[in-house]
């Protein structure tokens, strides 16, 4: 079934807001309506408010945007869940940056990052490379969002850092 609309959930720790635009010719671009929800505070770990502001979010989708099951959903993540770094690339061609944006993230970072999920953005090229904009999140965490959002019949095909977005 082809997609009626496209939603946009930006995704905090304990707040996350929708919005759904529709995709026909008499709705390109229009606003079919957004909503905010937010969770309590909690001390313990994320994956609790994580679980419940999915659920929030599948509630006030059905509640307050018709036809959401046949959107498309994308996730802008707040900056409480990433961090950005200044990254050097040898290479300028995108391809050879993406395959090879892990080694340099890691040398840049001193740290292993086996358990980080990447995404960049080149600021600048030259004749030494490139400088990028690295964006590291939590693999465990984008694993609970994306699992807590699709227990609620929520599938995103893509999440991005909000800066990216």
């Amino acid at each position: 079934m082809p997609s009626t609309g496209y939603i946009g959930i930006y995704f905090g720790k304990e707040t996350a807001t929708v919005l759904c635009l529709g995709s026909g010719a008499a709705q390109q671009g229009n606003l079919i309506g957004c909503f905010t929800v937010s969770v309590q505070a909690q001390q313990q770990e994320d994956g609790d408010n994580i679980a419940e502001l999915a659920s929030l979010i599948a509630e006030g989708c059905a509640e307050k945007l018709p036809n959401h099951q046949n959107c498309e959903a994308a996730v802008a993540l707040d900056c409480s869940i990433f961090m950005q770094h200044n990254v050097h690339s040898e290479f300028t061609d995108l391809k050879q940056i993406a395959s090879t944006i892990r080694f340099d993230a890691e040398e840049a970072l001193a740290a292993d990052i086996a358990n980080v999920a990447i995404a960049f953005r080149p600021d600048s090229s030259d004749e030494t490379g490139s400088g990028l904009s690295v964006f590291t999140a939590e693999k465990k965490i984008l694993a609970r969002i994306i699992t807590a959002l699709q227990r609620n019949h929520i599938d995103p095909v893509t999440i991005e850092p909000d800066i990216n977005c």
